[in-house]
């Protein structure tokens, strides 16, 4: 078992492949996804086994179609029954 309080981002990179649905040519695609430089940091308030508190802080990142986060802050809490955001800035 490991507790983790906290995650920091430091220009990764992160890809998601789901070689079922053949690659768009145009705009983003969510069954591709291609992130880099990503920053920021993640925040663990709690973490148990149905459900999770979290604050995102200055997460900015570039898609490969494009896309470009500057800057995203935020909190959201997920659970069995539901998932709430807040804070959004």
């Amino acid at each position: 078992s490991m507790d983790v309080e906290s995650i920091a981002f430091d220009d990764c990179s992160v890809y998601y492949e789901n070689l079922q649905h053949a690659p768009r040519t145009k705009g983003f695609d969510p069954s591709h996804i291609g992130i880099n430089k990503l920053n920021g940091y993640l925040h663990v308030k709690c973490f148990t086994e149905d459900s999770i508190n979290v604050k995102l802080h200055n997460i900015s990142f570039e898609e490969k179609s494009g896309l470009t986060l500057s800057s995203l802050s935020t909190s959201f809490l997920s659970n069995k029954e539901k998932i709430e955001q807040w804070e959004a800035k």
